[in-house]
């Protein structure tokens, strides 16, 4: 569940939401948050037993950070390859149960800059094959989409780096060795061992 940016839903209804008795999850991502505490989701999360949580503010003071409340124990997992990069507040990696959970806030599109490639590039080329072999999920707000699936054309920025993740989910393969625009077939026969 994404908290939208600038706190236009009522806080007590996203907590509400995400308390409910039919939805209530072992682990909640937040993004596009302050995640910081001051907006109130955290202290009420923590009132309804979410009591692992972990911050990753947006150090401009923006809506660009992300949070996770936990019911059960986490641990979180560091990238240091990732540290400085200018979003390595939105990346957010955490073991659960035995499971890797990555909560991926990648960057819009802003003329003049290569970020949303570049962390498209980090996910597929460095984290994912360390999350191979294991039991993954790669979620968030990713910003883009598929050409021709998610739009009516192709002028989507990054779509190609986003079907190599889509193929590799699908087949099980590294996203690092299925060059763009591979098929599923082509991705599965690249797949280690």
């Amino acid at each position: 569940m994404e908290h939208p940016a600038g706190g236009k839903r009522p806080r007590p209804r996203v907590v509400a939401a995400i308390t409910h008795r039919d939805i209530a999850p072992d682990v909640v991502y937040l993004s596009e948050c302050r995640a910081n505490g001051s907006d109130g989701i955290a202290e009420g999360l923590r009132r309804a037993g979410y009591e692992h949580q972990r911050v990753g503010p947006d150090p401009m003071g923006g809506h660009a950070g992300l949070f996770r409340a936990a019911r059960i124990k986490t641990e979180a997992i560091g990238h240091p390859d990732f540290a400085s990069s200018p979003d390595s507040h939105r990346l957010m990696h955490d073991r659960v149960l035995g499971w890797d959970l990555v909560s991926a806030y990648i960057p819009g599109r802003h003329s003049q800059n290569t970020r949303k490639h570049d962390y498209w590039t980090y996910l597929i080329e460095t984290l994912c094959p360390e999350l191979l072999g294991g039991r993954a999920v790669i979620l968030g707000d990713l910003n883009t989409g598929l050409h021709y699936r998610d739009e009516p054309g192709a002028t989507l920025y990054c779509a190609d780096l986003m079907l190599r993740l889509y193929n590799a989910r699908r087949s099980g393969c590294d996203p690092a060795q299925n060059p763009a625009g591979s098929t599923e077939a082509n991705c599965a026969h690249s797949a280690p061992g």
